[in-house]
């Protein structure tokens, strides 16, 4: 039996809800254990990257809705020479984009004390960790977009 567009639409909406439910979950539990583990300090380092990478991932500039829309109807013709042409190409510009992420996140090295409220001797890292975790962190959204 087919089932309709109208059943599979509220199946999607419903493990979409469920996945983000999950996730809301999962990161609180995260943040407790952070917090309590490592202290609060690590936990705004954590959302300073954070919001810095969510900033750089601006560059991406929506290239996931064109790419489901470029391939909707190679893939309905089944037409996948054409796919997979359209799939190379946007491959290339993820690869600019993280080099981009990359270039412009590590530009940023150099000016990262002066993001964070508290004077750096203050605080339990010292400026050569600060650089290493965010480096970590940007090297991991980089490798996203690879």
């Amino acid at each position: 039996m087919v089932e309709s567009r109208k059943i599979k639409t509220l199946k999607n909406i419903v493990f979409g809800v469920i996945g983000l439910l999950i996730n809301l979950i999962i990161t609180f539990i995260s943040k407790s254990i952070f917090i309590k583990n490592l202290g609060i300090e690590f936990n705004g380092l954590n959302s300073l990257f954070s919001n810095i990478l969510m900033v750089l991932s601006l560059a991406d500039l929506g290239f996931a809705g064109a790419i489901a829309y470029a391939l909707y109807k190679p893939l309905a013709q089944k037409n996948y020479q054409e796919t997979a042409i359209i799939m190379n190409y946007f491959a290339k510009v993820y690869r600019i984009i993280a080099l981009i992420v990359l270039i412009v996140g590590l530009s940023i090295l150099p000016i990262l004390q002066y993001l964070i409220n508290e004077p750096i001797d203050t605080l339990p890292f010292s400026l050569n960790e600060l650089r290493l975790y965010y480096s970590m962190y940007l090297l991991n959204s980089v490798c996203s977009y690879l």
